[in-house]
């Protein structure tokens, strides 16, 4: 989740780890400042971590930041409300297997030249993995703290439980072939 603030960007862990390790270009300034919040210039990331922000202060930086389509915004999605949260992430859902189904209508050949079709699928189900945590922070299934200062409007009242909002969207990821 990307926030932008007065010159500042602030950005969870995990989004930057799945920056660093796509197929972006990610800009020198911003792996230097990634370095500098980390101890002795090593950037871990899990799970008692992933969920914190870190700072950016570099305009160009941001920018970039800013660019990158399957980073939600948090300004874009905290002023939604439970159910026109789930309707975003179908929306998503639905991009997604759009795309999966034209690149499988394609033959080997048009797949090669293609491939960053297969890239955009890898950013949607990133998209997709960021909005449904949204959705459970939202809902109180999920809990981390923002950037001081920046303040969250308020969390929805869940009409639905976690496993019931895994299930809703559960369908996306399973990998069975014979579903």
């Amino acid at each position: 989740m990307l926030i932008v603030r007065n010159g500042k960007a602030y950005i969870q862990r995990n989004d930057l780890a799945y920056i660093c390790n796509s197929n972006v270009g990610v800009p020198a300034e911003l792996m230097n400042g990634i370095i500098e919040q980390c101890y002795n210039g090593v950037f871990f990331v899990n799970d008692s971590n992933r969920y914190e922000f870190i700072e950016i202060n570099d305009a160009r930086c941001i920018e970039f930041l800013k660019s990158l389509w399957f980073i939600i915004n948090f300004d874009e999605y905290s002023v939604l409300t439970e159910e026109p949260l789930m309707v975003k992430i179908d929306g998503i859902i639905d991009e997604k297997n759009a795309l999966v189904k034209k690149y499988n209508s394609m033959s080997q050949e048009e797949r090669v030249d293609n491939f960053q079709l297969a890239i955009e699928n890898k950013h949607l189900e990133f998209k997709i993995h960021s909005a449904i945590d949204f959705l459970n922070y939202q809902i109180g299934n999920l809990d981390f703290s923002l950037p001081d200062g920046i303040i969250s409007p308020g969390r929805c009242v869940p009409k639905r439980t976690r496993f019931s909002i895994i299930d809703k969207f559960k369908s996306v990821f399973n990998r069975n072939k014979n579903k």
